[in-house]
């Protein structure tokens, strides 16, 4: 490459820098890389401060229940690979204080417990919480505020636990690991682990759950469970956030979605805008190119003049957008997160070549196809100013682009199936829409009207219907991607808003006999407690599909699900419970004279192959027994409310032994009612999930801000598209507009014709934008995101409006122009 050439596109470059396409093209370019660094900077920080806020309630990074303590080569294994290892064993024993005895849930832990979050105590009952300085000393242990109220205790005082005396330093506020569990006996005692031998409690034989917690790099821990998982038995568990925390983990699985979601919308709408104001540039020289052409100039030299070109805005726009989107990104994380770290800026980040790279093949792929219409188009049919044909070569440039874009987004949101779903979804979109405008277009134009505007308007519209075409699809295109990612935003905020509404359940009672149940409820209503239903549990394992052992009958890659590996909560219920929804069959009233019938949850029953009509097979205690199953349902896990796998009708589990359990709402300023509670029941435990909630509560108003923000990013490149696609056409509407004012039309008439046009497309695109929108929400609800789904009427008039004034008040300022100025000097200006 001759150096020349470089500087003589460098010099054109800047003669022509005050031209809006290739300002378009600079800040469309920019945009893409920005959206490409922020999205990956941001979706990073939130991915990875969710799940820290996960695992400081597990604990550790990884949890492993045991019922022996597991075997020394698997923890030096751990060790071996960089991981952190905090043994702990919890088992049930009997506190003595004085003449007092009370059942208790006791937890011996290592020195460096927790390895993820940290231990909360008080020193006075239900005092301030402060962050502990370690773990109790070996003479001493922190209790729950439970038992102070149960065994009339205080700080200071000292309890039998086995063979040894202990003091009491502190209450117990919160502890990490118990908040995944809902099902430990309570209240709880936390102690030193090496002061566990003394008491004697742990004897060979002693039913404990020994759990071992394991944190450390995300590389070391797959690592580690790749290694361990194939020697675990049955009555081994492996907890991480996902399984423990379902709430946190599917709220987080949507909000990433959405994030992506909103980086693929975005990078397709700066592409198109490349794309648009690249033509613009194009057929503004595409005549001058001729000339060259025929003086004797190479056509492979002007294009490579207009690829560099192209090349010097991507290497000014590519690295200045990625930059710009990692502190932008970085800034966001500030706002909406003051307490996280900010990592310095490295320029061996891979996101920021990923989101340069990202802008320069966004700008290449989409600005190439009309740079290469220079070379192949005949100069004669571009001097005698005829169509000019679409080659192979454009074609293939814009396939290339497509693929290397889909790539990139495959890259960046990590699914390839919602990259190929947003990507045939827009494809179809495309194909569709360019049948309907036509025919939407034909019925506006047959309107009847005596107004001369309106006529003006719509007859510019049907002479260049090819163009108002490309031009209506690409402004749906725009406007369906503010609808929809607006709409899932408002969806998923209501959607957050309806499982936790004011009232959430904050308490679960548990470990009520069968006896109590009746009474515990009686006292509830009399405190004036707001209680979920009371239900019932017993305990039993899925050991059968169809006859079949249920591992054999399922696939090998659910043969090893959970639910296989436990005893599952089974209970009965007449009527449907809160927040469950049959989604096919039928509830109980379909069969009244059947007990052997069941309810499965939905997802349980994909996952397991498990289809109405099928046989389970049961075993509780030495007992077995099989269920039909009649109807799935969905399950608000995330409620904090009791939820099942399974539910039995009334009359078939009533034999087994059960206990019974519920949720209800104490708000703060009512907790002082728990101490008279458990007086009254003693046996019964409650848990209190406040600190679940609030962090539930948080992962939420994190998530909204970052949809927030994105969406910010996603109108940014709009409006750049936007402005794209009305400038691409200005030229024509100049040309036309200035001879209609030679002709003696008045200033007022353009105006309304102007401003017809662009309502009449903004009425088709809006149509378009709306249909397109109804069809995205109904496949990401029901497939993606896991949202109902209803059309929206609202959702209709209020993208109609916006697309109409929008295009209506663009279009005529982008011709604003011809009302001011000669009509000799626009026609000199724009003789195309």
């Amino acid at each position: 490459m001759r150096p020349g050439l470089v500087s003589l596109a460098w010099r054109w470059l800047r003669r022509e820098r005050r031209h809006g396409e290739l300002r378009l093209i600079l800040v469309a370019t920019l945009l893409a890389a920005a959206v490409a660094a922020l999205t990956g900077r941001f979706t990073g920080h939130i991915n990875d401060r969710l799940l820290a806020q996960g695992v400081e309630l597990l604990g550790a990074d990884l949890i492993l229940d045991t019922p022996a303590p597991p075997p020394a080569p698997w923890l030096e294994q751990a060790r071996t690979l960089g991981l952190q290892v905090s043994p702990g064993v919890e088992f049930a024993s009997v506190v003595v204080h004085g003449e007092q005895v009370q059942l208790a849930s006791i937890k011996a832990a290592a020195a460096n417990y927790p390895l993820r979050g940290r231990i909360e105590i008080a020193d006075t009952v239900r005092g301030e919480p402060r962050p502990a300085p370690g773990m109790p000393a070996t003479d001493e242990v922190w209790v729950e505020a439970r038992l102070f109220d149960l065994l009339d205790l205080a700080i200071g005082d000292r309890i039998q636990l086995g063979q040894q005396q202990f003091t009491i330093g502190a209450a117990l506020a919160f502890e990490p690991s118990r908040g995944g569990s809902f099902f430990n006996l309570s209240p709880h005692i936390l102690m030193h682990r090496d002061a566990l031998p003394a008491t004697g409690l742990i004897q060979p034989g002693s039913r404990a759950t020994y759990r071992t917690g394991f944190a450390g790099g995300l590389n070391a821990l797959d690592a580690f469970r790749a290694w361990l998982e194939p020697q675990l038995r049955d009555s081994h568990k492996l907890v991480d956030l996902h399984s423990g925390r379902p709430a946190m983990g599917r709220a987080l699985g949507r909000i990433e979605q959405y994030l992506h979601l909103g980086s693929a919308s975005a990078l397709l709408l700066a592409g198109i805008a490349i794309a648009v104001a690249a033509r613009r540039h194009a057929d503004r020289h595409i005549t001058s190119s001729a000339l060259l052409r025929t003086y004797g100039v190479d056509g492979r030299r002007i294009v490579l003049l207009f690829l560099l070109q192209l090349l010097m805005l991507g290497l000014i726009a590519s690295p200045a957008g990625a930059l710009l989107g990692w502190f932008g990104g970085q800034g966001l994380v500030t706002l909406l997160d003051p307490d996280a770290p900010a990592p310095p800026l490295s320029l061996l980040d891979p996101a920021l070549p990923i989101a340069a790279l990202t802008g320069l093949v966004t700008l290449l792929g989409f600005g190439l196809a009309p740079i290469l219409a220079i070379r192949t188009v005949p100069a004669l049919l571009v001097l005698r100013r005829l169509p000019t044909p679409m080659s192979a070569s454009r074609w293939l440039a814009y396939v290339s682009a497509g693929t290397a874009l889909l790539l990139l987004m495959w890259y960046q949101t990590g699914s390839l199936v919602l990259v190929l779903r947003f990507a045939l979804g827009a494809l179809a979109l495309v194909v569709v829409a360019a049948v309907l405008f036509q025919l939407l277009l034909g019925l506006v134009r047959r309107l009847d009207t005596r107004r001369l505007w309106w006529r003006f308007g719509v007859a510019n519209l049907w002479r260049r219907r090819r163009f108002a075409t490309a031009q209506g699809i690409a402004f749906g295109l725009i406007f369906m991607c503010f609808a929809l990612l607006i709409a899932v935003r408002q969806e998923l905020f209501a959607t957050w808003e309806a499982q936790l509404p004011p009232g959430t359940p904050n308490h679960f009672a548990i470990n009520i006999q069968p006896p109590q149940a009746e009474p515990f409820a009686a006292a509830l209503r009399r405190l004036d407690i707001d209680y979920d239903a009371i239900y019932p549990l017993v305990r039993g394992r899925l050991i059968e599909l169809n006859g079949a052992p249920i591992r054999q009958a399922v696939s090998k890659e659910t043969d090893d699900h959970n639910a296989l590996r436990r005893e599952l909560n089974l209970t009965w219920s007449e009527t449907v419970p809160y927040g469950n929804e049959v989604l096919s069959g039928h509830w109980w009233e379909g069969t009244p004279q059947r007990r052997d019938v069941i309810s499965v949850e939905s997802q349980l029953a994909e996952q397991l192959g498990i289809e109405i009509g099928d046989r389970l097979g049961f075993l509780i205690g030495g007992d077995t027994f099989e269920a039909e199953v009649i109807n799935l349902r969905s399950v608000e896990w995330e409620s904090f409310r009791p939820n099942f796998y399974i539910i039995f009708p009334p009359g078939m589990l009533e034999d087994y032994p059960a206990t019974w359990m519920t949720s209800f709402h104490l708000p703060d300023e009512r907790r002082r009612l728990l101490p008279e509670l458990l007086r009254e029941f003693p046996s019964v435990t409650l848990l209190d999930v406040d600190y679940v909630l609030n962090e539930v509560r948080r992962l939420f108003d994190q998530g909204s801000r970052a949809i927030t923000a994105i969406l910010v990013l996603i109108l940014a490149s709009g409006a750049a598209l936007l402005v794209a696609t009305v400038i691409a056409s200005a030229g024509q509407r100049l040309q036309q507009n200035a001879l209609l004012r030679a002709l003696g039309t008045d200033s007022r008439t353009l105006r309304q014709a102007q401003f017809a046009e662009f309502l009449a497309l903004g009425f088709l695109a809006g149509l378009l934008a709306w249909l397109g929108t109804e069809l995205a929400r109904y496949g990401l609800f029901s497939r993606v995101f896991e949202l109902p789904y209803q059309p929206s009427l609202t959702l209709l008039a209020g993208v109609l409006a916006v697309t109409m004034l929008t295009l209506g008040l663009t279009g005529v300022w982008a011709t604003r122009r011809i009302l001011t100025r000669s009509p000799m000097l626009l026609l000199r200006e724009n003789p195309d």
